[in-house]
């Protein structure tokens, strides 16, 4: 029985890389995109004349809600956690 040599360079679509640089890339940029959408909702509690603290304490919590529901839809580990 002639068996396929195992061939560790082609991955399924959408399959992670282990590659140090791409991962750290990769969650530069995720920390990027949830930096922005904390920003955004902080700025439109803001607008909406909510107190400072509690306009910080919504985008926060937008943003990390927003990352946990998307890591839920990718199957992913949360990476909040």
């Amino acid at each position: 029985m002639h068996q396929q040599p195992l061939n560790t360079h082609n991955k399924a679509p959408g399959a992670l890389s282990t590659c140090p640089a791409t991962i750290r890339r990769q969650m530069l940029l995720d920390a990027a995109g949830l930096a922005l959408f904390a920003v955004a909702a902080t700025e439109k509690a803001l607008d909406y004349k909510i107190h400072p603290f509690m306009a910080a304490f919504l985008g926060a919590v937008t943003g990390v809600g927003g990352a946990t529901i998307r890591d839920i839809f990718l199957a992913r580990v949360l990476a909040s956690l």
